[in-house]
């Protein structure tokens, strides 16, 4: 998919963006079963209020392609405005006359989101309904995007965070097979703050003959 002007992260990028964890080894799906018990008062309570799961999206952000836009936007939080915004246009966008409603967690502690979506879907006409810390709404065409803490208390935000813990749970499947075949016996680790610390000082060497750079692999904020 092309990016439109103002935005300029494609949705989709080449192979060369992808760590060689991702190449190095396959993985089959699902890692873990699902309860087959929960399928169907879903199916259920979804026809009971008119709702269809038409598709699920997600971007994998790796190190080096976050640590590019935090240097692009000199901030963490701008960077990560940009690349939900993104992945929403290749979604929606208000040029198509699709009638829509998109709900999110707020972005840190951002209240004014007007900027980010009218640069998002190229100078769009956005109207600001409200702006407040319990939620920020505003009208694009004929969509109505609202920004609100604690948002996952709506099923699709709810199904949205879940979808992406679950890649991150299979990104870190493959980070940590990788790193086995290459130091047997390492202790896996999820990637958290002080375990993380651990396990970059125990691939050191091994990363260096790998010539696998720190951008790669870490997120510089």
């Amino acid at each position: 998919m092309a990016a439109r002007a103002g935005l300029s992260e494609p949705l989709h990028r080449d192979a060369v963006d992808e760590p060689p964890w991702y190449n190095a080894n396959s993985l089959a799906l699902p890692v873990a079963s699902s309860d087959e018990s929960l399928v169907e008062p879903w199916r259920l309570a979804c026809e009971r209020v008119g709702a269809r799961l038409i598709a699920i999206r997600a971007d994998v952000v790796e190190p080096n392609r976050f640590n590019r836009l935090v240097r692009q936007y000199d901030n963490k939080a701008a960077a990560t405005s940009h690349i939900a915004m993104n992945l929403l246009r290749g979604i929606w966008h208000p040029d198509g006359g699709v009638e829509a409603l998109v709900v999110a967690d707020k972005h840190g502690g951002r209240n004014r989101y007007k900027p980010l979506l009218s640069e998002a879907f190229d100078g769009a006409n956005v109207i600001t309904v409200e702006e407040g810390a319990e939620r920020s709404t505003y009208r694009v065409g004929k969509g109505e995007l609202r920004f609100q803490p604690r948002a996952e208390e709506h099923g699709p935000v709810a199904l949205a965070s879940m979808t992406a813990k679950y890649l991150r749970e299979l990104a870190m499947h493959q980070f940590n097979a990788y790193w086995r075949e290459h130091i047997p016996g390492i202790k896996p680790t999820q990637g958290y703050p002080l375990d993380a610390k651990r396990f970059r000082a125990e691939i050191a060497e091994i990363q260096r003959q790998l010539e696998i750079t720190d951008d790669v692999l870490w997120r510089e904020r």
